[in-house]
C-alpha cells in the first residue's frame, strides 16, 4: 500500500509527502492546506498535530485508532476504519467540497478550542517526546515534564482529556 501511496503522490500536483520538518515550517504547510491526512497506526506527534490542524480550522482525515476520535467532534465526517483504504479513498473523494471542509474545518476549532486546563510547575527543559511546553512542563503530582513521560500516559492527562470530561 506504502508503493501505491507514494505512486498517488509523485503523480500528483496537490500532494505532498513532507516528511520530517520542523514545527514552524509544518504550520506553514497546514495553514496552506486543505486538509492533513494520516492514514497509518498514530504514533507518537500525529494527535498533536491533527489537533493543531484543527486549531488552525483545517480538517484532518484520520483512522478510529488510538483514542484520536476523542479530540474530533461525534460522528467526525473524516475519520475512517483503520485499514480500510477504501474508506480512506471515500474520504479523500470528499476534498473536492469546500465548503464541506470550511464546516468541518470551523467546528474542529471550536470544539478543540474549548477550555481546557492543567495545573502544574515549569522546569528546565528536560524530555525529548512532545513540543511546544512539554520539555517545560510538570503536571501536578508528577516528577516528570510531558516530554519524558510515555506517550499514552501523558494523553490520559493532559488539558485536552480534561476537555472531553467536563
Amino acid at each position: 500500500m506504502f508503493k501505491e501511496l507514494q505512486d498517488v503522490i509523485a503523480s500528483s500536483d496537490s500532494i505532498d509527502l513532507i516528511g520530517y520538518l520542523d514545527n514552524n515550517k509544518v504550520a506553514n504547510i497546514i495553514k496552506e492546506s486543505k486538509a492533513v491526512v494520516t492514514a497509518t497506526k498514530l504514533y507518537e506527534g500525529q494527535p498533536t498535530l491533527l489537533c493543531e490542524a484543527s486549531l488552525m480550522g483545517v480538517p484532518s482525515i484520520f483512522p478510529r485508532t488510538g483514542g484520536i476520535e476523542e479530540f474530533f467532534p461525534k460522528n467526525y465526517d473524516l475519520s475512517f476504519e483503520q485499514f480500510d483504504y477504501k474508506d480512506l479513498e471515500n474520504k479523500f473523494s470528499l476534498l473536492t467540497d469546500d465548503e464541506m471542509l470550511s464546516k468541518i474545518g470551523l467546528q474542529n476549532k471550536k470544539f478543540i478550542t474549548e477550555v481546557g486546563k492543567i495545573e502544574g510547575n515549569i522546569s528546565e527543559k528536560r524530555g525529548l517526546n512532545g513540543f511546544g511546553y512539554d520539555p517545560i512542563f510538570i503536571p501536578d503530582g508528577y516528577s516528570q515534564t510531558f516530554a519524558e513521560m510515555d506517550y499514552k500516559k501523558k494523553l490520559l492527562i493532559d488539558h485536552r482529556l480534561s476537555l472531553i470530561h467536563i
